[in-house]
């Protein structure tokens, strides 16, 4: 039985971290060799009350609020075990995940990452996520799957997952660029294209207090979303989807402008086009590591919308539209990946 370093992201997290504290010394796991709380520059007494009710728990702060990757990397650096849980400081999980999921890696040869099945803490039997597929235009499709065993999905929320503290190393770690999407599915993604699989184990359940985000931070996301394209795709899946990648983004914007955030999806293109040469310098790294085709990482099944958006009436028949070309499209230009 492997030992387990768990390392919980906060910021501001005075009246949720308790909770998740005590699911995790709740947990039928006995290998857990130390547990982290790395602070992200909350201006609460988060930290404070770890160090009074918790003194037997690490907690280290950064000083400054700079997102979840320099944290999660930060958890991974302080960590001594082959294997690290990363949890944000809003989830309780119960007491059986840590076990599930150190089963499932070792039961997948050479896996790099495995997440837990989240729910939502106020409605526990409704799933919020359950790891996705990555549509070769860079949008999710969720998995539908749940089964007893391990399923290998192409990327996972960073809400509840153990990784590979030794393979996360040699893909570079988290990007600690990637701010407000994407900044827990690249750094899957990268997981699988370096040949180590990434995992959803859906018998283990976490629950997340959380809020529907509907269009928040549109130019992270579409920054983002150009970044991960650019920075993991090889340049000849890049010039053969284009043209479905150009139906997308006239696509999205429209469905922006609908929803008066034009602005936002410009300002993401715009930072998506001045920092080329840092994703292109990323890039170069991304491709020594690389040993999975795009073809076999990549899916044309149907899209989701960005964020907690349903779509509805004219929307609807347009997205079932576009997805049906995409399908199409997939289909002839696949084996040529």
């Amino acid at each position: 039985m492997k030992q387990v370093t768990v390392g919980i992201i906060n910021f501001n997290g005075e009246s949720v971290l308790a909770d998740t504290l005590d699911s995790v010394l709740a947990q039928d796991y006995p290998e857990i060799k130390a547990i982290l709380v790395v602070d992200d520059g909350s201006n609460d007494r988060s930290a404070a009350m770890v160090r009074n009710k918790y003194p037997h728990v690490r907690v280290i702060e950064l000083g400054e609020n700079r997102g979840p990757n320099p944290v999660r990397n930060r958890a991974l650096q302080e960590s001594t075990t082959e294997y690290v849980l990363l949890m944000d400081n809003d989830i309780v999980m119960d007491k059986d995940v840590i076990r599930l999921l150190v089963e499932a890696l070792e039961a997948v040869p050479d896996s790099g990452v495995v997440s837990a099945q989240i729910r939502f803490r106020e409605d526990p039997h409704k799933i919020q996520y359950n790891g996705v597929l990555i549509h070769y235009t860079a949008g999710a499709v969720m998995n539908t799957i749940e089964s007893d065993h391990p399923i290998q999905v192409r990327a996972v929320s960073g809400g509840t997952i153990l990784v590979d503290r030794e393979k996360a190393f040699k893909i570079g770690l988290f990007d600690e660029d990637f701010y407000s999407g994407w900044e827990d599915g690249d750094f899957a993604f990268r997981m699988g294209l370096a040949g180590y699989p990434v995992l959803i184990m859906t018998r283990a359940h976490v629950y997340h207090k959380k809020e529907a985000t509907g269009l928040a931070r549109v130019a992270f996301q579409v920054r983002n979303r150009w970044w991960f394209i650019y920075k993991n795709f090889s340049w000849r899946t890049i010039i053969l989807i284009s043209p479905a990648l150009l139906l997308n983004q006239i696509a999205v914007g429209l469905f922006m402008t609908m929803k008066g955030q034009l602005g936002g999806f410009l300002k993401g293109n715009f930072d998506a086009m001045i920092s080329i040469g840092q994703v292109l310098r990323k890039r170069k790294k991304v491709m020594e590591i690389k040993q999975v085709r795009d073809r076999d990482l990549l899916t044309g099944e149907s899209v989701s919308l960005i964020g907690d958006v349903a779509p509805s009436g004219p929307l609807k028949t347009g997205l079932q539209l576009m997805n049906g070309f995409f399908k199409v499209y997939w289909w002839l230009v696949k084996w040529a990946l």
